[in-house]
């Protein structure tokens, strides 16, 4: 190992390297830094203090680029007693790479962007290390990135060099990617960092991944923090999204999602114009490289999406500005429209069970859970799903259908109205995510004559959402031009289904548009 007090250190900036060769404070790219030097070191912070590309962190000149991944660490809980022989690199979100004495402590430590976090011994890497190794690691608390397609996501902050250079703590190359080569004792010997290649993690980046990676940042008061990933191609990208909307389909004469977009959104389910946005990602004319939520929300599309907001806005000055349309797609409005998706212990508070009434008349709906009787809708139905498995499921009506079963395939959804003591008072197929069509319906209709239901208890109504849609309510005719032997739902028969089509729409109960039967509300 080399001390820097006796080596040259090579200092990289932002568009070049300061090689360090001789004494020359009128140019701050020819320093010679030495640590026994103390007139030296006066002298070169005076200079360090006019260049934006050098920052110091423990008396150790270190190039701008690395100012969120270099840094001191502190003993107290409040930040504020630094321990004058520990530093650390932060690799990834989680991991620091520090001495082997200091990786047996816990320590505070300022994270980009987020403020002071906690950081304790990395017992799974520390436990991997040599046993004469100089080095140790430290893992902090910081929060994941995001969660994508489930899976936890962390950033990678820098990228360590393979080839052993004794000079060289972090450099900038040209595209300012800080690349960590050495770490520094607090004796001021140089370890290497090259050798920690096969304790790492796999997804740690290396100098030779760089033309691999793509990049990311993120603005947080004022401050710029940039982190990387290795970079994917627009194929395997739009693969992923193939293979997962799969997942989410059902058996044919069930209704599934049309787009993936937000069942998967790390950023909790933001509705509207995903697809749009998506169009952009894939159009761009050099692709990113970045998953598409990467680019979305760290990458050129948000740039691109903030800039077409800007231009809205202008145009829009004088008038309501703050409103979000249902189609809007400005960058604010898609974030601020986020649904939660109910949990296993949610979905099961609101799942329901029909039971007919004692003289047989009406249809009861009950919650599973509880024997409860579901609460009156009033003037604004519930928002209900009808599973694969025929179970229902209701939720408030400002509740959307996929945040019941997050995506998951359903035979129907829509809205129904509950009357008092939980008469089921009429029920429609308006949804715009499943899109439900006559054969959802059908197979309900189905389905309840089946259960000795009494069906004409209830209203149907085969027209409520498709006139926004401009298209005519269901018939009689749209029973004819079904095909029903496609339908592949168990224990339904296409030729029962095909005549409980043409009872349904044929019946007294079956009902245009929800004012057909508004009216009688007052009474249930």
């Amino acid at each position: 190992m080399t001390g820097y007090s006796t080596a040259t250190l090579i200092v990289c900036g932002i568009l070049a390297c300061l090689r360090v060769t001789q004494l020359s404070l009128n140019r701050h790219d020819d320093i010679l830094i030495s640590s026994t030097d103390a007139d030296f070191w006066e002298s070169w912070h005076t200079a360090a203090a006019n260049s934006s590309s050098i920052i110091d962190v423990d008396e150790i000149p270190i190039a701008n680029c690395a100012r969120d991944v270099f840094f001191p660490l502190h003993r107290g809980s409040d930040n504020n007693e630094r321990d004058n022989n520990c530093r650390g690199m932060l690799i990834r979100d989680d991991i620091i790479i520090t001495s082997r004495e200091c990786s047996k402590y816990n320590f505070t430590f300022t994270f980009p962007g987020l403020g002071i976090l906690e950081a304790m011994p990395h017992s799974s890497l520390n436990s991997h290390q040599i046993s004469n190794s100089r080095l140790g690691f430290l893992e902090t608390t910081a929060p994941y990135h995001y969660y994508s397609v489930y899976q936890p996501v962390r950033r990678m902050r820098m990228f360590l060099g393979r080839q052993s250079n004794k000079d060289i703590i972090i450099e900038c190359d040209e595209e300012n990617r800080p690349i960590a080569h050495n770490f520094p004792l607090s004796n001021n010997e140089l370890v290497p960092l090259h050798d920690l290649e096969g304790i790492l993690p796999n997804d740690i980046l290396w100098d030779d991944d760089i033309t691999k990676t793509s990049m990311s940042s993120e603005q947080i008061n004022n401050s710029t923090h940039w982190w990387w990933q290795r970079a994917i191609s627009i194929e395997e990208e739009e693969d992923t999204f193939d293979q997962l909307l799969e997942q989410y389909k059902g058996p044919t004469g069930s209704l599934s999602i049309s787009h993936i977009c937000e069942v998967i959104d790390p950023r909790g389910h933001r509705s509207n114009c995903c697809q749009k946005y998506q169009n952009m990602w894939k159009n761009e004319e050099t692709f990113s490289g970045q998953h598409f939520f990467e680019w979305l929300d760290y990458g050129a599309g948000r740039q691109a999406l903030q800039q077409k907001q800007r231009i809205q806005q202008k145009h829009k000055r004088g008038r309501n500005n703050n409103k979000c349309s249902s189609t809007s797609c400005q960058i604010s409005c898609f974030d601020e429209r986020t649904h939660h998706y109910m949990n296993d212990e949610e979905v099961s508070q609101h799942e329901i069970y029909i039971t007919s009434s004692q003289d047989g008349q009406d249809l009861i709906a009950r919650y599973k859970y509880n024997n409860e009787l579901v609460l009156e809708s009033g003037n604004r139905p519930h928002t209900y799903v009808w599973d694969v498995n025929r179970v229902f499921y209701v939720a408030p009506y400002n509740v959307k259908h996929l945040s019941l079963l997050s995506g998951q395939p359903v035979l129907s959804g829509g809205t129904l109205t509950i009357g008092k003591k939980g008469r089921l008072w009429g029920i429609n197929y308006s949804s715009g995510h499943y899109k439900p069509q006559i054969d959802a319906a059908t197979m309900m209709y189905q389905d309840f004559k089946d259960n000795g239901y009494n069906t004409s208890s209830l209203y149907w109504i085969g027209w409520a959402g498709r006139e926004r849609a401009g298209k005519e309510p269901w018939s009689i005719d749209n029973c004819r031009d079904t095909d029903w032997e496609t339908i592949e739902i168990s224990g339904f028969n296409p030729d029962a289904l095909n005549q409980s089509c043409h009872e349904l729409t044929t019946s007294d109960t079956w009902k245009l548009k929800n004012g057909d039967w508004a009216p009688i509300l007052s009474d249930i």
